[in-house]
């Protein structure tokens, strides 16, 4: 009967949802980090917005929503609004960058969240179920001023592959799912370039 116990207490179901959910993500981090390029889009739960991305390896990247495109060769970046026909530009070997969606930090060799806006102030892991299927979920509490801002990312325990994220920022509650998630995806050529239109204006940070 002791050897029995024993041996339930080591099983890997005996491990606890926590460590179950931590060792998802680092499986998913891991498939992420094997990929040399990832494409695909992720939408807000209203279905109001969708914003599509392209990644490749090193460090280059597409993304595009409604608003704003934020292009990426690896050394400079170009963050363009599309409403007022601006753009920032920056040499990320010297400011850093962002853009990518914060769950696909994996793709970089990061820990998923890494690029998020705000100091972390704590991590917890938990597992969940959610339209029949069970997710590993990471949730990081930022250290924002007493405003407990937060952002869940969520996994899918049987594939690995991040399934979206829950966010929320000064009372502002937001989910966005992925709708496509591609592995190994075709970079078309030309496709981290790019020049402005006749008629854009660069905009400097700090300047109006």
């Amino acid at each position: 009967m002791q050897l029995i116990c024993a041996a339930i207490l080591l099983s890997p179901q005996a491990s606890s949802p926590a460590a179950e959910a931590k060792a998802i993500f680092a499986q998913s981090e891991a498939k992420l980090k094997t990929a040399k390029s990832l494409e695909g889009a992720n939408v807000a739960a209203t279905g109001k917005w969708t914003e599509t991305f392209l990644l490749a390896k090193p460090g280059s990247f597409r993304v595009e929503n409604p608003r704003v495109k934020m292009i990426c060769n690896g050394t400079t970046q170009w963050s363009v609004l599309l409403a007022t026909k601006e753009y920032f530009k920056r040499d990320i070997r010297k400011t850093g960058g962002f853009g990518p969606p914060s769950s696909l930090d994996g793709f970089y060799g990061k820990p998923t969240g890494s690029s998020a806006p705000y100091y972390v102030k704590s991590t917890t892991f938990e597992m969940r179920k959610s339209g029949g299927k069970r997710l590993a979920a990471k949730t990081l509490i930022f250290d924002s001023y007493d405003r407990k801002d937060s952002m869940t990312f969520l996994v899918d325990a049987a594939t690995k592959l991040p399934v979206g994220w829950d966010q929320n920022f000064g009372g502002q509650r937001m989910s966005f799912r992925f709708k496509r998630l591609v592995l190994g995806a075709k970079v078309p050529a030309g496709a981290f370039a790019w020049k402005p239109p006749a008629g854009w204006k660069e905009k400097l940070s700090g300047r109006p």
